[in-house]
């Protein structure tokens, strides 16, 4: 595949730059990498993803060749199907964002123009296109080898959706407006809304909710904070919260309401702890993990941290495989790991 230069002095860098406006520039980074020695742990190391790299942080490494591949289909696909945008127009949009992309990322990053503008160009336009082919069944291929593969399809949703595998959201807009097909649904927020939703603890807004300005990245959007209305939820604060045997030997009960899809919605009501299931799988550790890293880093000390805030709560409430093989006899823990112990 060839790649144009294109003119700093281009029609469609100078209106790619006013649509953008100052506004949307960020002036801090807002794409973080995650501290090893602070948030380390796990088998796997919980942050990096496993089969694609979206962003500079992970790119390049030999492990993700066969995606880059893929990458490149992808994009030949979308210029099929938008014949009116030639791939220098792409490529025009992102020289024009590169500068301000840099900015996004926390730690310097060392790939020089052309390179960097590749990977916007690749990356943004595979995910604009992987949005839609999830969304929107009839613009994609039925024999498309990514969606034929229920374990490959899981591990791309997984690593989409980490912490330090993102692009800025100013950059995947442009694309997605540059690339919109014909059908009414496609809206990239709620896409994403739609892509995320079971696979992120059930914490997601039905879609068209969260204003697509209000959101940094595709990480960024998926986050608690950002739609959970102050009487919602309150800040969590718990000084003696006993495990699940002491307070079973208190008389306190434990029941899981069907009903309640969020798993931050729990209640506690004449004597009985209610709450909705958690649903723990291989990819759990990864995801809580990456919430409670972005909580730390964005959100400031003495405002709700509503993931970490669940997680210490059921550190309180676990302290025996017992209190495990309780929780999930009541219907809280729905487990697909072999061992109560590992969860």
């Amino acid at each position: 595949m060839e790649w144009e230069d294109a003119g700093q002095g281009s029609i469609v860098i100078d209106i790619t730059r006013t649509l953008m406006g100052s506004a949307s520039i960020p002036t801090t980074p807002t794409i973080l990498k995650v501290d090893r020695q602070l948030w380390g742990g796990g088998g796997d190391n919980v942050y990096d993803p496993k089969i694609i790299s979206i962003g500079p942080y992970h790119h390049g490494k030999p492990k993700f060749m066969n995606m880059e591949f893929n990458k490149q289909r992808y994009l030949q696909l979308l210029l099929q199907r938008i014949k009116v945008n030639p791939l220098d127009m792409y490529v025009s949009a992102a020289v024009g964002m590169e500068k301000m992309a840099r900015k996004c990322y926390a730690e310097s990053i060392d790939l020089n123009e052309s390179d960097f503008v590749k990977m916007m160009v690749l990356d943004a336009c595979f995910l604009v296109e992987f949005l839609r082919y999830h969304g929107l069944k009839n613009l994609r291929d039925p024999n498309d080898p990514l969606f034929g593969n229920e374990r490959i399809l899981r591990q791309l949703q997984h690593d989409i959706l980490l912490l330090e595998n993102q692009l800025p959201f100013f950059v995947l807009n442009h694309m997605f407006n540059m690339s919109k097909s014909e059908d009414p649904n496609d809206d990239l927020t709620s896409l994403i809304l739609l892509f995320a939703k079971g696979k992120f603890l059930n914490l997601l807004p039905p879609a068209g909710s969260l204003p697509i300005k209000s959101t940094d990245h595709m990480f960024e959007m998926i986050q608690p904070e950002n739609f959970w209305k102050k009487n919602e939820a309150a800040h969590w604060v718990w000084e003696h919260l006993e495990p699940v045997s002491n307070l079973r030997s208190e008389g306190i009960k434990f029941s899981s309401c069907e009903h309640r899809s969020n798993i931050l919605d729990i209640e506690f009501a004449k004597g009985v702890l209610i709450m909705p299931q958690l649903v723990v799988y291989d990819k759990t550790e990864s995801l809580l993990k990456n919430v409670m890293a972005y909580e730390h880093y964005q959100i400031p000390c003495g405002k709700p941290r509503y993931v970490s805030d669940y997680v210490f709560f059921f550190n309180c409430l676990i302290n025996t495989p017992e209190d495990v093989k309780w929780l999930r006899r009541c219907g809280i823990i729905e487990s697909y790991i072999e061992n109560d112990e590992d969860d």
